[in-house]
């Protein structure tokens, strides 16, 4: 593969800093060799391919760019759909993650030890109010809340780590998904925000999903 098909075709600091772990590569190794080991060893990067954004991420990433963040705190990231995008637009934005999945969380921490250290991952429950942490300027969780037991105990922990926005997305109709086992009526979250302490929330609705930026301080 060459360097030019490298950067169009991956989220390529990610890419690279995730090969530079896992290939156990010194930073003196050019990445031009760095690559050529990785495609010899037939190393997958698909977790890391550019495509279309997602409407909800194209729209999330929109609401973020009027904030400029200062620190954000990303809750069930899995494989970086949102992260990626991210890190692309704020390569510096220190961003906290967590995931219940392990597997998730070593692809994350090997991206981190590859040289993007300002990523930080933990494997840990948002629902876990044992977690102490200072706050975040903004918690994102997207894709999340469908999949939880206790979804107000989810939106309680965004709030409390949050200082200034919390922003969920969520699917808005059932769908065939043996995952999602919570599915959210109209309105019902900007209540459920309201609830755990935010100041106000606000609804957008984004192809057959629903997105909530609930603010909780200025």
């Amino acid at each position: 593969m060459e360097l030019s098909d490298f950067d169009s075709r991956f989220y390529s600091r990610p890419a690279e800093a995730f090969l530079r772990s896992t290939l156990e590569a010194s930073t003196e190794l050019s990445r031009a060799d760095l690559i050529r080991e990785a495609t010899q060893k037939k190393i997958r990067l698909q977790r890391f391919k550019r495509s279309a954004l997602l409407p909800r991420v194209e729209r999330v990433i929109g609401f973020l760019r009027g904030l400029e963040p200062l620190s954000l705190l990303d809750v069930g990231t899995g494989r970086g759909a949102f992260l990626w995008p991210l890190l692309d637009v704020w390569p510096g934005l220190p961003v906290h993650c967590l995931d219940v999945l392990e597997h998730r969380v070593k692809m994350l921490t090997a991206v981190r030890r590859g040289g993007i250290d300002n990523l930080v991952a933990e494997h840990r429950d948002i629902s876990d109010d044992s977690w102490e942490h200072e706050p975040f300027d903004v918690v994102t969780a997207l894709e999340v809340l469908e999949h939880v037991p206790e979804p107000q105990r989810a939106i309680e922990q965004c709030v409390r780590h949050a200082l200034r926005f919390v922003v969920v997305s969520c699917p808005s109709k059932a769908d065939e998904n043996p995952e999602h086992i919570n599915l959210f009526q109209a309105g019902e979250l900007e209540r459920r925000f309201l609830d755990a302490g935010a100041i106000k929330a606000n609804t957008v609705h984004v192809l057959n999903h629903q997105i909530v930026f609930a603010t909780v301080g200025t």
